[in-house]
C-alpha cells in the first residue's frame, strides 16, 4: 500500500521522489487517518473516532462500497498516540525524500471528527 507506516514503504517511495526531483519537481506527502470513515475490510482494524457515531453513508473497501461501520470512541489517553502517528509518518515522509507534508484534516477524517458536532 502507498503508506508511510514501515521502512519497506519508505524505501518504495524513494524512487518516486527521486524521479520527481530528477525532473526539477517537488513532491509532498498527504497524511491522514480515516477515523470513522475507514473499514475493517481495508485496515483489518475496528475504526476509531472522536465518538461512537458512525459516518453517514458508505465507505470504500477493496470489495466496493459498504455501509460505514460503528467506530470505537477513542479514549482520552489514546489521543496522544494517534497524534504521534502523524509525527512518525511525517518523519518517514522526509526520510523517503518528500519535500513536505500536508496533514489531511477535512472531509470527515479523524482530525475533522474532533471538530465536528455530528461526529
Amino acid at each position: 500500500t502507498p503508506g508511510l507506516y514501515t521502512d519497506e514503504q519508505v524505501a518504495s517511495w524513494r524512487p518516486v521522489t527521486a524521479a520527481v526531483h530528477a525532473n526539477g519537481g517537488r513532491i509532498f506527502a498527504q497524511i491522514m487517518h480515516g477515523g470513522r470513515v475507514s473499514h475493517p475490510d481495508t485496515t483489518g482494524l475496528v475504526p476509531v473516532g472522536s465518538s461512537a457515531v458512525p459516518a453517514v453513508g458508505e465507505v470504500f473497501t477493496p470489495t466496493g462500497p459498504q455501509a460505514a461501520p460503528m467506530p470505537r470512541a477513542l479514549e482520552t489517553a489514546e489521543v496522544p498516540e494517534h497524534a504521534q502517528s502523524y509525527a512518525s509518518a511525517a518523519r518517514r515522509a522526509v526520510d523517503a525524500g518528500f519535500d513536505g507534508v500536508e496533514l489531511h484534516g477535512a472531509n470527515g477524517y479523524l482530525i475533522s471528527q474532533f471538530l465536528s458536532s455530528n461526529a
